[in-house]
């Protein structure tokens, strides 16, 4: 570390015995000065903790005597370690007293310096302490830096993929997102375009990674699906051939993205004739809750990624009033959540068909009864899946004409 690196830092030493502390610093001076480093000393713990009270933020290293008489060095560097964990701490003493020792290393001290000190060793090792204190800083003004690109990311992808449900009295569309926990954003998609009057498109899809690529790709599927479905013909819109081109267009789009893959459903229901369409690709079949059974058709051809031409299969239902469609990602069943939890295809609609019948909302029961199926953190009383989870519900209230 180079006297430009440690500008600006500074040494605390709490030592009782004022000579201690003057040959402490008679010793470092030359050190000190070629290093930029100021020392500051206090004869007491309760000295220590009133200046760190002041500004902590001034200080790389706390360094302590283990023996004073009114606070033992241990029971201070306790306290430092809890009020400021950025802060080095050190332990300095004479004694092999291993029991306060061994309460001082839960503190997490850097280190146990003896005395009489070696003023080259000293030196050394204060070097040592105080270049861990500074990567460790930087490593965490860049984690903050990321956190904090990752939270606007996520407020700009919030934005853009907002979903404002249409004004149909026939229908109550419903969403829920879980962001993968540190991430903010997610590489999930959702839309709910209406092709006339009678009929909607519900999309749900599901970008393969983590992190900020699969959030841009997102974006990139919504402009694509957007351009697409406008390019069609209404009247015969077909969900699988609407597949088919947006996959050609993503492939077009992302020509040299060759690990992109996007797993994406495509319902279109048609809220007149009760009639809905559905093509798959490479996503979790859409679930029709109908009271206390489900329907689906499982067919899907390949993700959305791969050069084609593909031909995706189309399949039909009748629906109901009083029916409820889920389309969800598969962030909510992945490898490890399915190891902790059980989770496979039968339980899954067993578990959607309980959500809909309980009395405090579909979303509501769903999170509820993922808490009580042992998916929450208790401390953090956040949903601890191990992918994005998105989840896109239409209720069916009647049919026919608007």
């Amino acid at each position: 570390m180079n006297g430009k690196e440690a500008r600006g830092q500074a040494i605390l030493y709490v030592d009782d015995e004022p000579e201690v502390l003057r040959a402490f610093r008679r010793d470092l001076r030359p050190w000190l000065k070629s290093r930029n480093i100021r020392l500051d000393t206090v004869e007491s713990g309760q000295a220590c903790l009133e200046l760190l009270e002041e500004d902590s933020s001034q200080y790389s290293l706390v360094i302590s005597d283990l023996r004073m008489p009114s606070m033992k060095g241990s029971d201070l560097l306790l306290t430092i370690g809890q009020r400021y964990p950025g802060l080095g701490l050190v332990l300095l003493t004479a004694y092999s007293d291993m029991e306060e020792i061994s309460r001082a290393v839960t503190a997490s001290i850097l280190g146990l310096l003896q005395k009489p000190w070696n003023p080259s060793l000293l030196e050394a090792e204060l070097e040592r302490f105080l270049e861990y204190v500074q990567t460790r800083r930087n490593n965490e003004q860049y984690y903050n830096h990321i956190q904090q690109q990752l939270r606007t990311a996520s407020e700009f992808q919030q934005s853009y993929l907002r979903l404002d449900p249409p004004r149909d009295s026939r229908f109550r569309l419903d969403r829920a997102d879980y962001p993968r926990p540190g991430m903010h954003v997610q590489g999930d998609y959702y839309d709910a375009i209406p092709l006339d009057q009678d009929r909607y498109l519900l999309l749900l899809g599901d970008v393969a990674g983590h992190g900020i690529k699969p959030a841009f790709i997102t974006g990139i599927v919504k402009l694509l699906t957007r351009e697409e479905v406008q390019r069609m013909d209404p009247q015969s819109f077909s969900p699988a051939r609407f597949l088919s081109r947006l996959n050609d267009a993503l492939v077009q789009q992302l020509p040299d993205q060759s690990d992109v893959f996007v797993s994406l459903i495509a319902f279109v229901l048609n809220l007149r004739t009760g009639e809905a369409l559905q093509a798959n690709a490479g996503h979790p079949p859409a679930f029709i809750l109908r009271g206390r059974t489900c329907l689906f058709d499982p067919a899907c051809g390949p993700a959305l990624g791969m050069e084609g031409p593909w031909k995706y299969p189309e399949s039909s239902f009748s629906l109901q009033e009083r029916d409820r469609v889920v389309l969800f990602t598969d962030g909510l069943f992945d490898d490890r959540t399915l190891e902790k939890s059980g989770y496979h295809q039968e339980r899954l609609q067993a578990f959607f068909i309980r959500a809909e019948n309980r009395s405090e909302g579909f979303i509501a029961a769903v999170e509820g009864l993922l808490r009580a199926d042992l998916l929450l953190d208790r401390q953090s009383q956040d949903l601890q899946l191990h992918d994005d989870f998105t989840l896109l519900s239409a209720k069916i209230i009647s049919l026919g004409p608007l």
